[in-house]
């Protein structure tokens, strides 16, 4: 993440390698917390870190995947996974299709007590009804206010 908001997509890339090298010489004598790094973990972040450099194709390339396997058992990781698709929904210039997203998300982020998410949500909401004034953005922007109150 710290090479996308760096601006240094080779970083991004030699982030990705080297922890993907890390991965193929784990061994069961490593820390126990470090089983929390997966091929999955590691590809939502470097696409987080492409979301940063604001490159929609390589960010969506590693996060599709991360939608895929964050279902409804786990809200958290889905609103994270989702929040992101809207990103990159955002920054592929597809506004009709982020608020459909945006929609679909908003009874997940109730049930989920994160602010940091929630100022996120907002966030996207928020930019969508500035960047493209209109009926659609305006109404998800205040039924994402209502929702997160």
């Amino acid at each position: 993440m710290i090479a996308g908001r760096s601006n240094a997509p080779d970083g991004v890339r030699r982030a990705r390698a080297t922890a993907y090298e890390y991965l193929d010489r784990r061994t069961t004598d490593d820390p126990w917390w470090t089983r929390w790094i997966s091929p999955e973990a590691v590809d939502s972040a470097t696409g987080r870190a492409w979301l940063a450099l604001k490159n929609p194709v390589h960010a969506r390339d590693h996060l599709t995947g991360r939608l895929d396997i964050a279902d409804e058992k786990h809200p958290r990781d889905r609103l994270i996974a989702t929040l992101d698709l809207i990103d990159i929904q955002q920054l592929e210039g597809d506004v009709t299709t982020a608020l459909t997203t945006g929609e679909s998300v908003l009874a997940t982020a109730k049930n989920v007590s994160s602010p940091r998410l929630h100022r996120r949500l907002s966030s996207i909401a928020t930019t969508l009804s500035r960047e493209q004034p209109g009926l659609a953005t305006t109404t998800f922007a205040q039924r994402t206010a209502a929702v997160l109150v």
